[in-house]
C-alpha cells in the first residue's frame, strides 16, 4: 500500500467525486469521497479538511483510489 500524500492542512485537495483513502492524526483511516458529508461539523457538506475544524480529528495523509473496473 502507497501513495499516501501528506495533506497540506488546507481546503479539499482533490475534486469531491475522488475516491480516497484518508488518514487521520490518531491513525485511523477511512475509505469514502472526498466530498462526501459526515456529521464531524455540521456546517459543511463536505470532510472538513482544515484542522481547526476537526475537533482533534486532523486529517494528516490521503491517497487518491483507482477506479473500478
Amino acid at each position: 500500500m502507497s501513495g499516501w500524500i501528506k495533506h497540506d492542512g488546507k481546503a479539499l485537495p482533490v475534486a469531491p467525486q475522488t475516491a480516497v483513502d484518508i488518514r487521520f492524526e490518531d491513525g485511523c483511516m477511512l475509505n469514502d469521497f472526498a466530498g462526501e458529508w459526515h456529521a464531524q461539523d455540521p456546517r459543511n457538506s463536505h470532510w472538513v479538511w482544515e484542522p481547526e475544524a476537526m475537533f482533534g480529528h486532523e486529517i494528516v495523509a490521503y491517497r487518491v483510489l483507482e477506479p473500478s473496473a
